[in-house]
């Protein structure tokens, strides 16, 4: 169980990512589905990455100066640079996040929230475009994650036929835990042609990700991730 995960993960930069070219983003489209079955959204979280020259990241940066308040940190070999909002529109927590290091520069953008309505979604669209204005939408990584709220009876509504059509998912790979004592029960990887990116794995299309999870309160949690989930490992 999780060889699948921990292959993407480890090994994603050496994998061919195609981002394709669509107005809707992967968290609306999932949202969108969720609220189809009157399910409860715990959680969610979208990490945009991108990289680009230290010349561009210090534009940048001095775009940000009047918004956010930014912190510097000098390491032995790089520089990081983390910013925080001044102020916020809706319930988005956001962290800016630039590394510097061997002359190219990292910028990674995280956008979370416990909250999912008309407001926090144009607040998204919001800041995600303000970072698309300024690089090239191409060169976007974006991983989304989404946590259901913890409910047995939800997950396994969630995993029927019917969610799957509606997102129109081709099954890749589906494997249960075998490990004991393990926290996660169940990991589905599939492909569907709604999202924005995908990941080429052995020459098949990857860009959906699901584990079951059980929680300390006995019951399950379902974790929803495009193209894979990037920070719950």
């Amino acid at each position: 169980m999780r060889k699948i995960t921990v292959m993407l993960l480890s090994l994603s930069i050496f994998f061919q990512m195609n981002v394709k070219a669509t107005s809707e983003h992967d968290i609306t489209i999932l949202m969108e589905t969720i609220a189809d079955f009157d399910v409860e959204v715990a959680e969610w979280e979208v990490t945009q990455i991108v990289k680009m020259s230290p010349e561009e990241a210090e534009q940048i940066l001095l775009q940000m100066d009047d918004d956010y308040v930014i912190m510097k940190e000098l390491g032995e070999h790089s520089k990081i640079y983390s910013g925080q909002p001044k102020n916020k529109l809706a319930s988005i927590d956001q962290q800016i996040r630039i590394v510097e290091q061997a002359g190219r520069s990292t910028l990674q953008m995280t956008l979370s929230s416990n909250q999912w309505n008309e407001q926090v979604e144009q607040y998204y669209k919001l800041l995600t475009t303000n970072l698309q204005n300024v690089v090239n939408l191409n060169e976007i990584r974006s991983y989304t994650c989404v946590k259901v709220l913890d409910s047995d009876i939800i997950i396994n509504g969630l995993l029927n036929d019917e969610f799957w059509s509606k997102l129109k998912v081709v099954h890749k790979s589906e494997q249960k835990e075998t490990l004991q004592h393990s926290i996660y029960e169940k990991e589905i990887i599939g492909y569907t042609p709604l999202f924005q990116q995908e990941m080429i794995v052995n020459n098949d299309a990857i860009n959906m990700q699901m584990m079951i999870k059980n929680t300390r309160k006995n019951k399950k949690q379902l974790i929803i991730g495009t193209p894979v989930i990037l920070n719950e490992y």
